[in-house]
């Protein structure tokens, strides 16, 4: 696909511009602590829209299918999260650890906002002969991320400084789909009292990554912090739950990799020596592509190539964060 071959095209360029900068930070800088608190500990909430999205092509069970011959969005999922988040400088170790740190971050829904799920088909020549809107009432959001980092350099005295990390991240969204209604024919076909679709998505994700903040004034600094996924692993559970003809759910079973890119830039400020509060604007994206599986638990399955998997999610951060 065309943006999975322009977003690899960027990975590698942002994977060699930091080993670059790894290789050039004694000639571009001194070395210098990017945190001088040996720990931090944070708290904030984060709230952000986003959507998931795929689709199938079935062409091969049948020539009067189109290509693709489903799509299904999960939009307009806006949840409020709290997320912990944690570092630790191991300088503590020993000379040979003084530039390197571990970190992370854990967050899950507190409240979320009702979203739509669209559910497409398609025949041949991409003739639109199915489409339904359903009511989904909240979503549930978890996510984790584990980084390790080295504090490469800062840029002259008191212009910023830059860290380089590798890690790894889960993220799982659950939604629930409420009702039909039939958007071709304005009739609402099944009550939204009634629960209709089930989707779980779990991704396990690479990050390779680079930290940088740039001092304002003796307070205020702008950060940004971003990671590129050169490598997602996708498990993808889609029941439909009045789909007797698919068996026990989960009924749909979509496997796959990708990439994506994680990051945030914001403005933080120095509120004591220790506390730091932060505001920020984040996003988040994976995509790739792999085999969707009908029926998997019954005797006749079928699978077929997954065209393409997006995750996306974007909004604002808030946190305070002490260190000592």
């Amino acid at each position: 696909m065309s943006k999975m071959v322009e977003a690899k095209k960027i990975g590698a360029l942002a994977i060699g511009s930091a080993f670059l900068l790894m290789g050039a930070s004694s000639a571009w800088g001194e070395e210098a602590s990017v945190k001088a608190a040996d720990y931090e500990l944070g708290m904030g909430l984060v709230y952000t829209t986003g959507q998931t999205d795929w689709n199938h092509d079935a062409t091969s069970a049948s020539a009067l299918l189109g290509n693709p011959t489903s799509e299904l969005t999960y939009e307009e999922l806006d949840t409020l999260a709290l997320e912990f988040n944690g570092r630790v400088s191991l300088r503590r170790l020993g000379s040979g650890f003084s530039k390197y740190f571990v970190r992370g971050n854990v967050g899950f829904d507190v409240d979320s906002g009702d979203g739509n799920l669209q559910d497409d088909d398609w025949l041949v020549g991409q003739v639109l002969f199915s489409s339904t809107d359903s009511v989904i009432p909240g979503t549930d959001l978890f996510y984790l991320t584990a980084d390790v980092g080295r504090e490469m350099l800062t840029f002259g005295e008191g212009r910023g400084s830059l860290a380089l990390f590798m890690g790894y991240n889960y993220w799982t969204e659950e939604n629930e789909g409420w009702g039909l209604y039939n958007r071709l024919t304005g009739a609402q076909g099944t009550s939204t009292d009634v629960q209709v679709f089930n989707n779980k998505v779990e991704w396990h994700s690479f990050r390779l990554g680079a930290l940088a903040e740039f001092p304002l004034n003796d307070r205020l600094s702008l950060t940004a912090d971003v990671a590129f996924i050169p490598y997602a692993d996708m498990h993808n559970e889609d029941s439909h739950l009045l789909r007797g003809d698919l068996g026990a759910v989960p009924n749909i079973i979509m496997d796959g990799s990708g990439l994506g890119f994680q990051g945030e830039v914001g403005l933080a400020y120095d509120l004591t020596q220790n506390l730091e509060a932060a505001l920020g604007f984040r996003y988040w994206n994976l995509q790739g592509d792999g085999d969707i599986t009908f029926a998997p638990n019954m005797a006749g399955t079928s699978t077929w190539p997954l065209n393409d998997f997006d995750t996306f999610r974007y909004g604002i951060s808030a946190d305070l964060t002490y260190g000592f």
